[in-house]
C-alpha cells in the first residue's frame, strides 16, 4: 500500500507540468527548471512529460520569446584558450572530454574541427551566466555553439537543447564571429547551434526515440538545433 502511495506521489497530470512552467517575461534561467528534466509520463494519457513541455512551448512561440532574453557582451575575446587545456581527471568526465577534443584538435564529422572549449559567456569564468562546452567550425567556414552530455549525464534531451539555445542568444554573434575571423579565415558569419550526446547519456536514448516524441522533434526542428553522436564519427541523430 505504502509503495503504492509513493508511485502515485510522484506521477503528475498534464496541468500539473504545465503549472511548473515558469513562463514569465525573462527567460535566461529558464532552461534550468527543475521540470525539464522529468522523465515519467503522464498518467492519464502515457504522453512523455517533455511531449507535454514541448506542445506547451510551440503554442507559446518559445523560439520568438528566447530571442528576448537579455543579451551578454563580454568585453574580452571570445577566442580564450591559444594552448592546450589542462586534464586534471577529478571525476569530471563530461569537462575532460571537452578538453581533450579540444587539446586534439579533433573533427567531429559534420560539425568541423573543434577550435574553443569551456568559453564563458561573461569576462569571467566564475560567472553563473554560463561556458559554451565547444565551439567548432565546419568546412563551409560556419561556427556551431555546442553543448556536450557525456558519461552517464541524466540531464533531458529538451534541457539540452534549451540551454545551447540560450546561449546563442545571449552571446554577441557578431563580436564572436570577429573575434574567430583573427584567428581563423574565411569564415561564412553564420554561428549554428548543435548538442553533443555520449550514448550512455539520458538525452541520447531521447534523441534516439524521437518518433516517440513528435512535439520534441518539431521544437528541436523550430529552435534550429542539431543533435549529434559523441561516439565515433560524430554522425547527426
Amino acid at each position: 500500500m505504502e509503495k503504492n502511495k509513493k508511485i502515485l506521489k510522484s506521477e503528475k497530470s498534464k496541468e500539473r507540468i504545465i503549472s511548473l512552467l515558469d513562463l514569465g517575461s525573462t527567460f535566461e534561467n529558464f532552461y534550468n527548471l527543475r521540470v525539464l528534466n522529468y522523465k515519467g509520463r503522464v498518467k492519464e494519457s502515457g504522453v512523455f512529460y517533455s511531449e507535454v513541455i514541448a506542445e506547451e512551448l510551440l503554442q507559446r512561440d518559445i523560439g520568438k520569446l528566447l530571442e528576448n532574453i537579455e543579451k551578454i557582451t563580454r568585453t574580452k575575446s571570445y577566442f580564450v584558450h591559444e594552448k592546450k587545456i589542462a586534464v586534471r581527471k577529478k571525476n569530471r568526465v563530461e569537462g575532460d572530454f571537452a578538453k581533450k577534443l579540444f587539446n586534439g584538435k579533433k573533427t567531429l564529422g559534420n560539425l568541423g574541427k573543434v577550435i574553443e572549449c569551456q568559453v564563458p559567456l561573461k569576462d569571467t569564468s566564475k560567472s553563473k551566466a554560463g561556458k559554451i562546452d565547444l565551439i567548432s567550425r565546419n568546412s563551409k567556414g560556419d561556427l556551431y555553439l555546442i553543448e556536450l552530455k557525456y558519461g552517464t549525464n541524466k540531464e533531458t534531451l529538451l534541457r539540452a537543447v534549451l540551454e545551447i539555445v540560450t546561449y546563442y542568444h545571449r552571446l554577441n554573434r557578431a563580436k564572436l564571429i570577429e573575434d574567430f575571423s583573427r584567428k581563423f579565415k574565411e569564415l561564412s558569419g553564420k554561428v549554428r547551434k548543435a548538442v553533443l550526446l555520449g550514448e550512455d547519456t539520458q538525452a541520447y536514448r531521447e534523441a534516439k526515440s524521437l518518433s516517440e516524441r513528435p512535439n520534441l522533434k518539431r521544437l528541436i526542428d523550430e529552435l534550429g538545433v542539431e543533435i549529434f553522436s559523441a561516439e565515433h564519427s560524430y554522425k547527426k541523430i
